[in-house]
């Protein structure tokens, strides 16, 4: 409510400096239906990276900041494709995140967008998130233990 200027805060200010397109907010309950519509609105920009080398993201690195191993990406030349196959929670989620990181958002908001993962993984692909893209200020919602070197600051309410 801060971050959106819903509600105002007791003392200070929130500054913030970025558009709609630079934020990205991804939720807990992400479903096949939300991939697919995900993959229907950044299909261009995925074939252009999955085609150019000269992309700053590279189709191949970002699969494995994301722990994309079980599904090749690089394949997908038709959206009919991803709807024959059926994936885990946590693999949507996973797909979700990757295609978030797609649009180079300055910032994203993972409200619990972890939690059907192994916790392990979990602080693998937040690290790799956080070694890759340095401009990116990501906030993540979450009721699971964390690694202090994983994240810059720690609020707990």
């Amino acid at each position: 409510d801060l971050l959106f200027g819903i509600r105002k805060p007791i003392s200070g200010c929130i500054k913030r400096n970025y558009n709609h397109k630079s934020l990205i907010y991804l939720n807990a309950s992400v479903s096949k239906e939300d991939v697919i519509r995900m993959l229907n609105s950044y299909f261009y920009k995925l074939s252009k990276l999955s085609n150019n080398k000269n992309e700053p993201i590279q189709l191949e690195k970002l699969q494995y900041i994301c722990g994309i191993d079980f599904f090749d990406i690089s394949k997908i030349d038709s959206l009919n494709l991803i709807k024959d196959i059926e994936f885990s929670t946590g693999q949507y989620q996973r797909l979700q995140i990757f295609l978030a990181l797609i649009l180079e958002p300055s910032l994203l908001i993972l409200d619990e967008s972890l939690n059907a993962i192994e916790i392990e993984l979990e602080h693998e692909i937040l690290r790799n998130i956080k070694k890759n893209f340095l401009n990116l200020t990501l906030i993540q919602i979450t009721h699971r233990p964390y690694e202090k070197e994983t994240y810059t600051n720690i609020y707990n309410l």
